[in-house]
Order: C-alpha cells, then structure tokens, then sequence
C-alpha cells in the first residue's frame, strides 16, 4: 500500500455518536484544510484510498499440536495486525496517516486537531468506548465499527506524535504530559483485558457484546504500547514527564519506570492473569498439549508483544522479552507481594501489578506459560514461520522455575509435565548443562525408585528390560526425535531425553567434559552396594544415552569398573542380570562403531563360563538351576544380537567359550532349543559375510579373515561336539538339525579341526546320514534340507557314483564295514540307506519323511529302479505311501529283469540299502515298544519281504531276509512255551503276519527246504496261537493269508497256497484235542484238496 495516506476513514460509513454536542462540532464542520505545507513533498496523493483499521479478527480457539511444531500450523487472520504489517511500520517508524489532509475520526478533522481540541478528541473517544462496553443487545457490525474508530483515533495519535510535535520545547513537554494524561484516562476508562474475560473460551460463532468488548480491550491495549513505544523512542523521549504512574506492584516500588515498561508490565500481567482459570483445570498431564492462550487474538497479541520487545532489545539495548516476563513471574506465589503496604495508599487511576487469582501450583504454572510463548518465537514479525534465534532462549527462567520446584517434593506426575515442558523447548533451543545439573542432583538420589505413577493404569509401570537389544533400541530411541510414546515414559526417561538433547550438537563432548564430573561423582563403592536391580538398570540406561553420544568406549570402560564394584553375593541373581544386560548393550554400541571391545568379551565370558560350572554341577537344585535360565537367555541373545550386526573382524569370538557348551549339555529342553536357534543365526551370519567376501574376490583366498577362522574354531570346539552327541538321545529337537546343516555349509570354507572331526565336509555328514546313532528325526530333517540345497548337495554326495560291491550284514562286519565306509564320500547307496532307516523308525505321516521321499526317488539310481514297465507301478503324487510304491516298483525290477546279469545288477544296488534292517530296527525290537513304532516295522519290511523277497534272498551267500524271519516273526521266545509273549508283539503279528508269508510265498519253497522249515514253524507256532472259534475264522492271520493268495497269485509260487493249507490241516489234526468239531469240520470243507 502507498505511504501517501490522507486519511484514516474506516470500512463503514462515520457515524456521530449518540448524545453527541452539536457545538462541539460546530468547531469543526469547515472544508477539509491542508496543513504543514512544508511536508508536501511527502505527500502523494490528496485524493488516496483510506487505510481500513487494523483490528483483531477472532478465528477461535488454538489447540498445540503434538511434537515439536506446536503452533506452526497456526494461520493469523489476513486482515489482523501481524498480516498486515503493522510491526513492519514501527520498525522502520512510518505512519499510517500523513499530516496534510483531514482525518475521519469521529467526524472530520483537520490533522492538527490533537494539539488544538485535545480534550474533546479524547471525550469523543471515552464515550466510543463506553457505548462499545454497553451494547449489549446491538448489532455485531456497529459495535465493529466503534473498535475501528478506537484503532483508527490510536493510529491517529501515534502519527501526530511521531511527525506534528510543537516545536517550542515548553509547549511540546505540555502538550506530551496532556497526552500522556489522557491516554491513560482511556486506559483506566477501558480496565484490564483480564476483567472482561468470558466464562468460556471463544469461537468463531461467539460474536456477542462480549466477544466485542473483549477483542476492543486487547485492541486499545496494543495501540496504546505502539504510542508508547513512539514516545519512549523518539527524539523527545528524554522530555517526557516521569511522575506518570499507571501501575506498581502490590508491595509498592521505589524505581522510576517509562510508561512503556509500566504498561508492557501491565499487559503481561493482564494475559498472565487471562491464563489462570485455564490452568486451574488442567492435570499436569495435560499442559503441553493445552494453550493458555483463550483464542487466536490473544495468541496474536502475545506474538506482537515478543516481536516489539524483542525489536526494542535489539535496537534500543532495552530489556528483552523474557527478561521482562520472568520479572512477573517471579511473583507468583510470592506471598510477600500479595498483601497492600497499609502504609501506602495508591490512587484510584493506578493499576495493581499481580497475578489474582493466584494459581495454585505457582511454578507449574509458570512453566506451562513459558513453554507455550516460547513457541511463539517460531513466527517472525509478519507472521510467518522461521525459525528461533539462539540468543532468545528461555531455559535461563526454566532453570529458575525448576530450581524452585525442586527444592519440595515433587509428585511423579508433576515431574513428567515438567520435563516434558523442558523437551519441548528444546526443540527450539538447546538445554543449558546448568539445568541437566539441577535435575541431576534430583535423580541422583532416587535411582532405586520405579518413577511409577501411583494410578492402577499400566501406563506408569517401569519396564526393565529382559534383553540387550531392547535395552538398546530404548536408549537409542531416546537420542533420536521420535516422541512416539512420550506420554507413557517416566520422569527419568524424561530426563535421559533431555540429557539427549544436550549432548546432541556438534559441541557435545565439550558439553560432557565439563559435566561429567558431577555424574561420575555420585558413583561410588558405597553407592553401587546401595543399587537394587531398578537403580542399576536406571545407572545403566544413563551411561548407554550418553555413550550413545559421546565416546562410546570412555563409558564403556568407566561402567565396567562401576559394574566391579557390585556386591559379588548378588553376582547369580537379578543384579548379575542388569550387568550383563548394560555390558551386552555397550557392546553393541561398541561393535556397531568398530571400537575396541575385548575388554568387556573378556569378562562376560570369563562370567558366563564360571555360572556354566556352576550350574553343570550336582549341588544346584532346580529353583537354583530356574533362576539362572533368564541369565543364560539373555547372555546367548546378547551374543547373538551382538554378531549379527557386526563384521566378526573383532573380538567376537571370545563370547564362544566352554561355557556354551556345558550351558548345553545341563539346560532345560526348552532353553536348548532357544540357545541352538541362537546358534545356529550366528553360523548363518558368519557364513554370509564369508560369502560377501567370496563376491567382492572370488579370484583370491583372501576371504578367509583371520577372526573369521577363530570364531569359526570355536564354534567347532565348543558346539559341534554338543549337536553330534544330542543328536543320539532319543529325543532332539529338530533345530539341532538346522544347526547340523550350518556347520555343513560352513565346513565348505572352514573344516573343523581334527580333533573334532578328521575328514572335513564328508565327515560332517556322514555322522547325521551314515551313523546309526542319529535319531531318524534328526538324520531325515537334515538330508531334506542337503537335498533341497544343490551346492550343499554336490559338494558331500557324488550323485555319479554308485556302489556295487555286494555288502554283507554289519552283524558279520561290523567293524570292517564301518572303517570301509569311513574312508569313502557319501553315495546315493548312503542317502537311500538313511531314507530307509527313517521310513522304519517314523511315522508314515511324517511331512519331513514324505519331503524326504520325494527327494530320494529323484536320485538317479532309484529312477533306475523305478523305470519299470509294469504299468500297475505309479510314481507320482505319492503322499505317505511313496515308500511302499518304492519297494513295489524294485520288485516288479528284479521280477521283469531279462536274464541273470541284470537281476545282479540290480541285487547288487539294491541289497546294501535293506542289509542292515534288523539291525536298525533292533532296540524297537528288544523292547517290544512303543507299539506305534513297532507296528510300523512290522509293517515296512512285511512289504519289503512281500515285494522283494526273492531279490533279498540268496541261498549261498549271507543276506537279510532270514535275519528279518528269525528277528522278527520266529524270535525265541516264540519257541519258549514256558513264559507268554508280549502282547504288543502279538498284537503287531496278527496284523503283519500274512505279509511275511506273502512274501515266503514268492520264493522256490520247493527246492528250499530252510522256505519250507520257515513256513511250516510259523504255521505250527501262530496258528493255534489266535482263536480258531468259528467267528473268527476268518480273522486268524493264518487262514487269512490263503484268502488273499487267491486273489494275488501274481509273482507267487501257484502251488503255495496248497502247501501252507495242507500245513494248517496237518496242524489241526494235531490240536484236534484244542479245537471244537465244527470248526475243524468247517475248515476241512474250506481246504479240501482233490
């Protein structure tokens, strides 16, 4: 807008105020004269548009934001002083109106009617504002355009002062003192903003008498601070009279105060008092995120107020805004200030200085106030956002605030407000080390506290962390921005945040040097005996943020000498536990640097090892052994967390001690499985940076660190023993073997040593397939996985290679055949033979030895097998019966082999994967149990003998199936009639029994007299074993093996039937004794032969 302004008409037309005297305006009703010809050069234009006034525009409550930009989305009315750049013209002293045209006031006036009609310009006035404070019940419109004729005659004022002062100096001192006096009647005729204040806050639809007369006193107050302002800063100011008094503190005051400073006293003690009543009804919870300011124009006026002191500092070297407002404050509460001196009487005219009524937490509610103006100071003086000069800090009167508190006892909830108010403030400016100090002092003394608010909410409990990691993303989360979750923290976390913040900036190891001194000193021999498992695990979150910091190593090295000084009858409880915990965690930090951190390796593991002896010993109980299991947990995670975030170029290699292994071998099976999980990610962890490293030089051997062969020797000497034995007992978990297939592939880049196992990659191996010992869980979930990985499958089974030397059973070569084998790589014969030991020892069910299957009928040597032409033999989509269509597929082989050499041939690939059955099945035999188990062996090589009996079969040479006769269907108890058989033997007998004879039946009986004396005992010993009832006879295993031979004479001698019916009658004419008439007589009409 032009500088050359003439007038000042407001947006409405002028009205003459009611009761108005008609003579007083007979004074001034001739034409508009031009005055002060001298200043026409300044003029533009008489006939320019008239400024409209600037008043305040309510645009309804302001409610903070969450984080750190409270008011930031805040948007000051377009038409409101702060928009429309009313500071900007004070800065730069420009008026509003220019002294040679006429002015619209109250009607029409010459410019220089201020210094000519005084009193009657300042009645017109009085009288505006009396009939704004009494239209109660009259249109919003008119009473906006009596504030605007308010505003408009203060603009007026302040251009006359600023450009038309007498120049004779009496009358300029008479004519200022004149002035002077009546600004100050309009502001006793007005009353504080405070006086005014609605019950509820304000909105844009409360546009009532009250909302007016409210917003027309914040609009006086401002415009009478600019005229202020224009006095105390122009050259005249040392001619103002200084017996002026329009307000003084309660107490009285002996200093002699501006004007300017006496009404900016008032008026921040007016908005102070505005504030009150708010604040009475807030939880400390709530007063970060609760304005004290009632709606936007207050806020508005507050930022006008900073911005002008401010200026004002900066310019005039004049006190500044804080400086100003901490003067008041320091009041509140001051109990010596709230009585008058009955000595001193005050006029009526002078205002009071104090906060009535008082709050009822005086130094909340300073702190409330201070934190919200200072966000006030990310708007600059055009109302836009920027950000904060660092020399226009507040913490100087938080400090003093706190310092205050500080010296009561303070309530939790109290405290988090607090240090919540602090936080905010530091994100505008960075917190003095005076004030961490304060606090300091403060938590020092309180470490073994919870801070838990005393409220049945979960929100005040303290969490003490159970593992490093944890501990470590909390303390890192706490130099971070993120304030998620700061509602829920205690007044420590708080505090540790703060701490943060200090340490934060470029200069913050200067900021720690000069502070550390008095955080170190509060840790003493005596001090650390006194810390419960709160206060250390609070020492340590303190010595973690400000590692986190600063010199990572320096707290490092101080928190293990304080951690020495812990008492040691406490070492294996859950002071051992915050200890370690701290120590892991700094170790992490450490790592994650690459510093040096052997220090505190050396000494975990030295600990860890000596509680490992512990509790492998036989003096602990099991409550002793159940409180040492959250240190075992916490120590494997720890190392865990530790790898797994590190280049094992270090020392991590010290964690993996003896300790590891004796925890193993003593810990519940629960814990087992934890600490193998474990385990088994740090081997994975180290296999891929080997395997990172192959990529960057796959040309070089380089890869192969030095610290990398060191933790991989200890894996080898302190786990591999363990995964090798637990895989024997009768009931491993299956993660031993993901572990097993993790020391595989790391075999591939660093074989174990040979004291752990002489022959590399293929020994590894050949002890979860070869070795009868593995638990068939074990061996079947560990080939799966070899399997399905190709670089792990060719580099320990030479799937080109087949075995065709012929085998003998182990009972006759046990000793032979093992030192043999051991000397060979693993063969599809090794695969084939494991898959099989499993199909005897699982359950057919089993989704790993169905996977299992699957993989074995996809080696090359059984899709030989399996490439039958019988077409009744199907390969695919198998599920759970893949085994028997297996030996099925190799008994239709054999059968349809064309001459003698390839039945050889194939005898001689197939027999070394069934000559050991008996003997993997012989401790399921010796016990006769579980039945399940023994049930499924019985079953499994009844098919394998029906299908496959005459490849099984060798009358010259040893072979299997005359062990599998006499191990499992004619044992000797069979023949002792003296003691019973057990029952599940019976019962797995009845079920199999034909399957065995099945296959007997398949062989030349007739020229074999050891077939014939086989069948002929099974037939004399199970037949009158079983009920030969009439209703049963059909179920008898005997019998009901001539039904099912009718039906399958495939492959099966034709005559064989005849043969095991004539037995039967033979035996009955025996037992004729035993067995009733009818049923003999019924049996002879079934088996009558012609």
């Amino acid at each position: 807008m032009s500088e050359s302004v003439c007038s000042l008409t407001p947006p409405v037309s002028p009205y003459v105020p009611q009761d108005q005297d008609v003579d007083m305006m007979d004074d001034f009703d001739s034409p508009p004269l031009i005055f002060l010809e001298e200043m026409e050069e300044d003029v533009g234009s008489s006939h320019s548009q008239a400024r409209e006034a600037v008043c305040f525009h309510c645009q309804g409550e302001v409610f903070p934001r969450r984080g750190t930009k409270f008011y930031q989305h805040c948007k000051f009315h377009d038409k409101g002083p702060l928009m429309s750049d009313i500071l900007h013209r004070i800065c730069i002293r420009t008026a509003a109106s220019e002294p040679n045209c006429t002015v619209d006031l109250f009607g029409s006036f010459p410019f220089m009617a201020l210094r000519d009609r005084t009193e009657k310009l300042f009645r017109f006035a009085r009288q505006t504002m009396s009939e704004i404070q009494s239209s109660f019940d009259e249109d919003g419109r008119s009473i906006h355009a009596r504030r605007e004729d308010i505003v408009n005659f203060l603009e007026y004022v302040n251009a006359f002062v600023q450009r038309c002062l007498p120049e004779d100096e009496t009358d300029r001192r008479r004519f200022l003192r004149s002035v002077l006096r009546h600004l100050h009647l309009l502001l006793v005729h007005c009353g504080t903003i405070s006086e005014e204040a609605p019950v509820t806050r304000y909105s844009l639809e409360q546009l009532g008498s009250v909302h007016h007369n409210f917003h027309h006193r914040l609009e006086l107050m401002w415009n009478l601070l600019t005229v202020f302002h224009t006095l105390t800063t122009s050259p005249c100011a040392a001619e103002l009279p200084l017996d002026v008094k329009l307000c003084q503190w309660s107490g009285g005051e002996d200093e002699v105060r501006s004007v300017f400073d006496q009404l900016v006293s008032l008026l921040l003690c007016d908005l102070l008092t505005l504030a009150v009543p708010v604040f009475e009804k807030l939880s400390p919870h709530e007063w970060l995120y609760t304005s004290p300011f009632s709606c936007a124009c207050v806020m508005e006026l507050w930022v006008l107020v900073i911005q002008l002191l401010q200026h004002r500092k900066e310019k005039f070297n004049t006190e500044s805004f804080w400086v100003q407002l901490h003067q008041i404050l320091q009041t509140v509460g001051n109990t010596d200030t709230d009585n008058l001196d009955t000595e001193e009487e005050l006029d009526s005219d002078v205002f009071v200085l104090n906060i009535s009524p008082a709050p009822s937490k005086p130094q909340g509610f300073c702190l409330w106030v201070t934190t919200h103006l200072a966000h006030l100071f990310t708007f600059d003086h055009h109302g836009n956002s920027t950000s904060p000069d660092p020399t226009q800090s507040c913490f100087f009167a938080i400090q003093m605030t706190v310092e205050k508190m500080m010296r009561e006892p303070v309530k939790e909830e109290t405290l988090r407000a607090c240090l919540r108010c602090c936080l905010s403030v530091s994100s505008l400016w960075s917190p003095p080390k005076q004030l961490l100090t304060v606090l300091w002092e403060h938590f020092s003394r309180k470490l073994n506290d919870r801070f838990q608010l005393h409220t049945t909410s979960i929100e005040g409990l303290a969490v003490i962390n159970k593992s490093s990691k944890s501990l470590t993303e909390k303390c890192r989360k706490w130099t971070s921005d993120d304030d998620n979750g700061l509602e829920q923290e205690s007044s420590f976390h708080l505090f540790l945040r703060l701490l943060a913040k200090l340490l934060g900036h470029s200069g913050a190891l200067s900021e720690w040097r000069q502070i550390k001194g008095r955080f170190f000193s509060k840790f003493h021999q005596r001090r650390m005996q006194e810390l419960g498992e709160t206060g250390l695990h609070n020492m340590t979150c303190l010595f973690l943020t400000v590692a986190l910091c600063v010199d990572a190593e320096e707290i490092a090295r101080k928190l293990l000498t304080l951690y020495d000084m812990v008492d040691p009858t406490s070492a294996y409880g859950r002071l051992r536990a915050q200890v370690w915990c701290g120590a892991l965690a700094v170790t992490q930090l450490l790592v994650k640097e690459r510093k040096n951190f052997s220090f505190l390796a050396e000494k975990l593991a030295s600990s860890f090892n000596s509680m490992a002896k512990q509790l492998s010993g036989s003096l602990m109980d099991y409550s002793q052994k159940q409180e040492l299991s959250p240190l075992i947990t916490l120590y494997v995670d720890g190392v865990r967390d530790i790898v797994e975030q590190s280049e094992l170029d270090g020392a991590e290699h010290l964690f993996i001690d003896e300790g590891i292994g004796a925890v193993l071998r003593s810990c519940s099976d629960a814990q087992m499985r934890h600490i193998l999980t474990a385990l088994d990610s740090v081997v994975m962890r180290l296999r891929c940076l080997v395997s990172g490293l192959k990529q960057v030089q796959p040309w070089l051997r380089e890869y192969q660190r030095p610290s990398h062969a060191a933790f991989a020797d200890r894996l080898w000497l302190h786990v591999f023993p363990f995964v090798c034995d637990h895989a024997s007992t009768l009931t491993p978990p299956l993660s031993l073997a993901d572990l097993a297939v993790s020391f595989t592939h790391l075999a591939l880049d660093f074989p174990a040593p040979p004291s752990v196992c002489s022959e590399g990659i293929r020994g590894v191996a050949s002890q979860f397939v070869s070795s009868e010992s593995t638990h068939p869980s074990i061996a079947c979930h560990y080939l799966n996985q070899v399997l399905a990985d190709q670089s792990l499958k060719n580099a320990i089974i030479n799937i080109s290679t087949t075995t065709t030397n012929f085998p003998v059973p182990s009972s006759a070569k046990a000793t032979t055949s093992a030192l043999h084998k051991a000397s060979l790589p693993l063969t599809q014969t090794d695969v084939v033979k494991c898959w099989w030991r499993c199909v005897l020892l699982m359950p057919p069910s089993s989704s790993s030895l169905v996977e299992l299957t699957q993989h074995v009928l996809s080696l090359p040597d059984t899709q030989w097998l399996t490439s039958s032409n019988d077409d009744n033999v199907r390969m695919d989509d198998l599920g759970s019966v893949g085994w028997k269509q297996l030996l099925k597929a190799i008994g239709s082989r054999f059968h349809n082999s064309q001459n003698l050499l390839e039945k050889q041939k194939v005898r001689s690939q197939v027999m070394p994967y069934f000559v050991d059955s008996v003997h993997q099945v012989a401790a399921v035999l010796r016990t006769s149990g579980p039945l399940e188990t023994l049930l499924n062996v019985y079953r499994v090589l009844g098919y394998l003998l029906k299908h496959c009996a005459p490849l099984l079969y060798l009358q010259s040479k040893p072979c299997p199936l005359p062990e599998i006769i006499k191990s499992l269907i004619l044992p000797a108890p069979v023949f002792n009639t003296d003691r019973p058989l057990n029952p599940n033997f019976i019962s797995v007998v009845r079920d199999t029994l034909h399957l065995f004879l099945e296959g007997l039946g398949r062989l030349d009986y007739r020229r074999d007299t050891y077939i014939q004396r086989q069948v002929r005992s099974i037939v004399a010993q199970y037949l009158p074993r079983f009920s030969l009832s009439v209703m049963d006879v059909y179920n008898h295993p005997v019998l009901r093996l001539l039904g099912r031979l009718a039906h399958q004479t495939a492959f099966t001698d034709a005559d064989f039937d005849g043969f095991v019916a004539d037995l039967i009658v033979e035996n009955l004419r025996k037992n004729s004794n035993t067995v009733s008439s009818d049923v003999i007589s019924a049996l002879r009409t079934r088996f009558r032969r012609s």
